[in-house]
């Protein structure tokens, strides 16, 4: 009834003046407490708990929690103002990503490895293996096997690599032939297989080309035959037939043969394991000979040089 007088509307005018001033005032209480209320309190840089993320393991089984890789620094880019800025102008950008992919493939990541695995549980002998090599340094291969099992079948999937060794394209496996990266498939899965336990790749005969100046097959003031004592591709020990051969009524050493088994002064043939080289493939190296002399060994340098499977 108040409403029906003209004193009973001043009350109800000054009662909603009253409600009006204590709403503004406890919006401007609120606004001071989080003076961004379309953004929960800990959007500001406080970081809430959330709940982990759980998925069902089919090989095991079992529910298991997932192991988010860097969880800390992707909640603050998207759940905080000053994360959501710094996206918006940096982190979304083609040049952070050249940087970090620029930084992630340097020799300093290498230390990164051996957490990463521990913290998120791979074993690097059952989870299989990827491969670059250098004669094609655009492709990729990853093989899917338990690299400590010979007849463990291997999954492969190959990848075109980008300008900073990042995955840029899916290759259809296995190539049909003809395709351009077939070539490539097949040296990768070449060296895949090489690298499983129990093969091994049969040691590569190399022939040798000394330089003129090389020591005859006998001593002219002796007689003994001269043999070397020291063979190296790209610093590394490489092995020879120590016996000897005899042809024409000479005895001579059975290395120091020409490609048709012929003793010669100036060819040596050789044994290489370069399985257990180390040597990079499509590198080529210098191949050094070394025979005893008066004053020590005397060193030659081959006239042609070892290229890398």
């Amino acid at each position: 009834r108040l409403g029906h007088s003209y004193l009973g509307r001043l009350l109800l005018a000054g009662r909603q003046t009253r409600k009006h001033r204590q709403s503004a005032k406890n919006q401007k209480q609120s606004h001071r407490a989080n003076p961004y209320p379309c953004y929960p309190r800990h959007a500001r840089g406080n970081l809430s708990p959330v709940d982990p993320i759980h998925y069902f393991n089919r090989h095991s089984r079992q529910l298991e929690t997932e192991a988010v890789y860097g969880e800390a620094w992707l909640r603050r880019a998207y759940e905080t103002l000053p994360g959501k800025a710094l996206l918006h102008l940096l982190i979304k950008r083609a040049c952070f990503s050249r940087f970090y992919g620029q930084r992630m493939n340097t020799s300093a990541s290498r230390d990164r490895i051996a957490p990463f695995i521990e913290k998120f549980g791979l074993d690097p002998a059952t989870d299989g293996r990827s491969l670059i090599i250098d004669t094609w340094p655009d492709y990729k291969l990853i093989s899917i096997q338990d690299v400590t099992d010979p007849d463990d079948t291997p999954i492969y999937q190959m990848y075109l690599l980008g300008a900073n060794g990042v995955e840029s394209a899916a290759l259809t496996m296995p190539p049909s032939p003809g395709e351009a990266h077939e070539a490539a498939y097949n040296a990768l899965v070449a060296k895949d297989q090489s690298l499983v336990p129990g093969t091994s790749v049969p040691g590569v005969t190399i022939n040798i080309d000394l330089p003129a100046s090389a020591p005859p097959l006998i001593n002219n003031m002796n007689r003994n035959i001269v043999r070397p004592n020291r063979i190296t591709i790209g610093g590394v020990a490489a092995t020879w037939d120590t016996g000897e051969i005899t042809g024409g009524g000479t005895t001579t050493s059975a290395a120091r043969v020409d490609e048709s088994g012929v003793p010669d002064q100036f060819s040596i043939v050789a044994n290489f394991d370069l399985l257990t080289s180390g040597l990079t493939s499509g590198q080529s190296y210098a191949i050094v000979v070394s025979f005893p002399g008066r004053g020590g060994n005397r060193v030659f340098t081959a006239t042609n040089q070892y290229i890398a499977p």
